[in-house]
């Protein structure tokens, strides 16, 4: 049989992830899918009566099987799509007060607490009407306040529509919304909304987050505390709220960044210490169906606990599928109970999941573990237990990391060049934490041993936060500012799977389609290469209490902010810096605060509060413009700057503030009137 035949749910669900894609990009309309459909289901009964009189056509049959997989992954994307529904809440105007309930556990930022709310009913004319759609909300974070999920809030300004980034490579909080369903949001006042708690009905979420909370402060009572506390906490209960930034880069940069998030393998430690305590349940057939059930329903129940993250949701599906198989002795791939733990994740969760990068990264770690890490260990036979076992997470390591690298440089723009002695050092260690960490919930009735317990428990996870620190020290730990495309990421993985599939298969005709797509990612390479050495490009940054931008001459770049601005700056820089694969180290900086004259090698003229770089000259209403018909000219007064958006610059271009568009100032514009540009949000990049 082969590997195809023997992988169903692989077969069908490519056709499945299209039809969220042509749902997700509006590539067609939903008239034109359902007659889509009827014909699928048509030609598939018709195809599969001519099939069997005629195995020729048999691929016919395969074909009208991926079409209706196609529409059902377009519906049900479809279907979840809430705001399209007339109810949605958006579609409501003269609305005086909103109801909504918290769908899941709140989560700190920034001095906040932020809930993912779904709006259940707003008033209306004085009459209650039901509602649907999801919302954020954001609330002052006090110690005193206790809201769990299932409670309902109550508020009367109505929720904002969530706007794109307005610089260039900044976190795009708008599409990381999208993927969650998530159009608007909403920042709270004090007094302006009322929680309301919930008495009616049980929720699971609700009762997961209270027993998390109490199993937290279980840790806090044992005597952990700081990042120790912090860390143990997403460690064994995925609460990673109180991990500082120094910690999250530290793990980040060892490549090891995943142990801080509940993932697959939290769940297969779980999985792998309950079913070595209930082995003896193994042994009487009437026993095991109890077994069977406890071990699925304490997998989901650990996935609700720790938040229900795709990682976790993905991982105790496949366990719960590979339970069932063996307690039905069916055998499957580790590949085709991924694809089935997919579909159903994308059918009873949501299909929009498939955008999640954890989610993406989780289900290729395991897909590349599984198929690369027998080849890898068996390079090789180790007789010493101790040296073995380390062969064997090196082993995993590289299966992971080669199999999830291209969709990290894409995501992350950097590589952890000391993966495997972080692995070989962290995993363990992380290990001993998780274990240790479950071993403490248990001694909380035995105050003694509970306390030298934590102490233990304390110094381990000391030593694994050190251990990431010391690696992220290290000279060259990590590759930093790595670009690629989406097109590059797609033909480095045609390249790495032309290179497994010869190294296992042994077939030239594997080499040389490497050697294609080789040719074919230089090609792209050179082609960016080319592309960034010509850019001649200016940006200035929106949201900077002062004049910020930023020129490109090709590899080099030069910023240019006042102190005030400082922190700000450097940080829209570094984030389109890393974008679009530029360095740090070949930018130069300028912080202009004083009043004299400032002439940089690369064209910058600088004197007092007009700036010239190239033919763009910057000003605000202080500064004296010269009128060049040659010359980019913009005009803003200085509180205003943080609105510009440029739509285009094919000549002489003056872009002014709103209020200051008066007849005194046109009189020094050229004729041309559709030169004349008022300011709106946002930063757009100008080709100088």
């Amino acid at each position: 049989m082969n590997s195809i035949s023997s992988n169903p749910f692989l077969r069908i669900l490519p056709a499945f992830c299209i039809g969220i894609l042509l749902s997700f990009y509006h590539v067609i309309d939903n008239r034109i899918s359902i007659v889509l459909l009827f014909l699928a289901l048509l030609s598939f009964f018709i195809v599969s009566r001519i099939s069997k009189s005629n195995f020729r056509n048999r691929f016919l049959w395969g074909i009208s099987i991926q079409l209706i997989f196609i529409s059902v992954g377009f519906f049900i994307t479809e279907i979840r799509d809430v705001s399209k529904n007339k109810y949605y809440f958006s579609n409501y105007s003269n609305v005086s007060m909103y109801c909504a309930e918290i769908s899941d556990a709140p989560e700190a930022r920034n001095g906040r607490l932020r809930l993912f709310v779904k709006v259940k009913s707003v008033l209306q004319y004085g009459c209650w009407k039901k509602t649907d759609g999801n919302c954020y909300l954001y609330i002052a974070d006090t110690d005193s306040l206790k809201v769990y999920a299932g409670d309902k809030i109550l508020f009367k300004k109505a929720p904002d529509l969530i706007l794109e980034p307005l610089n260039p490579g900044q976190f795009n909080f708008k599409n990381y919304c999208l993927f969650k369903r998530i159009h608007h949001q909403l920042f709270l006042r004090d007094g302006g909304w009322l929680i309301i708690k919930s008495i009616d009905k049980i929720n699971v979420k609700a009762i997961a987050a209270q027993i998390r909370g109490k199993l937290l402060s279980a840790f806090r009572f044992s005597g952990i505390s700081g990042q120790e506390y912090a860390v143990l906490s997403a460690l064994v209960l995925g609460y990673d709220d109180e991990i500082d930034n120094e910690t999250l880069n530290a793990f980040s940069a060892s490549g090891t960044l995943h142990v801080l998030s509940v993932s697959g393998m939290h769940v297969g430690i779980i999985y792998a210490a309950l079913s070595s305590l209930l082995s003896f349940m193994g042994r009487k057939k009437s026993l095991q169906i109890v077994r069977l059930v406890i071990l699925i329903f304490t997998l989901w129940f650990y996935a609700v606990l720790t938040g229900f993250s795709p990682s976790v949701i993905r991982s105790a599906m496949m366990f719960t599928f590979i339970l069932i198989g063996r307690s039905l002795s069916r055998s499957s791939t580790i590949f085709n109970s991924l694809a089935l733990a997919a579909l159903c994740i994308f059918i009873f969760f949501d299909s929009l999941m498939l955008f999640e990068p954890g989610l993406q990264l989780s289900f290729l770690a395991v897909g590349g573990i599984g198929y690369l890490y027998p080849h890898i260990y068996n390079l090789t036979t180790i007789r010493n237990v101790l040296a073995d076992k380390v062969w064997a997470l090196v082993a995993v390591s590289i299966a992971a990391q080669a199999a999830t690298f291209p969709i990290s440089i894409y995501y992350f723009h950097q590589f952890p060049n000391y993966f495997i002695p972080a692995n070989i050092l962290i995993i363990p260690l992380a290990t001993a934490g998780i274990f240790g960490g479950i071993i403490l919930l248990f001694l909380t009735p035995f105050p003694i041993v509970y306390l030298y317990a934590g102490y233990l428990v304390q110094k381990i996870i000391f030593l694994l936060n050190e251990s990431a620190i010391i690696i992220e020290h290290m000279p060259g730990s990590v590759w930093r500012n790595i670009s690629i495309s989406f097109s590059e990421m797609i033909v480095i993985y045609f390249i790495l799977l032309m290179v497994f599939l010869f190294l296992t298969q042994r077939s030239v005709k594997y080499l040389y389609n490497a050697q294609l797509f080789s040719i074919l990612l230089i090609t792209l390479f050179i082609t960016h290469t080319i592309g960034v050495k010509a850019n001649r490009s200016l940006i200035i940054f929106s949201g900077t209490k002062k004049f910020s931008f930023q020129a490109q001459y090709g590899f080099k770049t030069l910023l240019v902010y006042k102190s005030i601005d400082s922190l700000k700056a450097l940080n829209l820089s570094n984030s389109y810096l890393k974008q679009i694969g530029l360095s740090e180290k070949d930018r130069t900086i300028i912080v202009a605060d004083s009043d004299c004259v400032i002439k940089s090698r690369t064209d910058i003229y600088i004197e007092k509060n007009m700036y010239v770089i190239g033919q763009i000259i910057l000003g605000d209403a202080s500064c004296n413009i010269p009128l060049k018909s040659t010359s980019t000219i913009i005009y803003a007064e200085t509180k205003q700057y943080s609105k510009f958006r440029f739509d285009s610059l094919d000549q002489a271009l003056i872009v002014v503030n709103d209020k200051s568009y008066n007849k005194s100032f046109i009189i020094n514009i050229p004729k041309n009137k559709n030169n004349i540009h008022l300011l709106s949000k946002g930063a757009k990049i100008i080709d100088l």
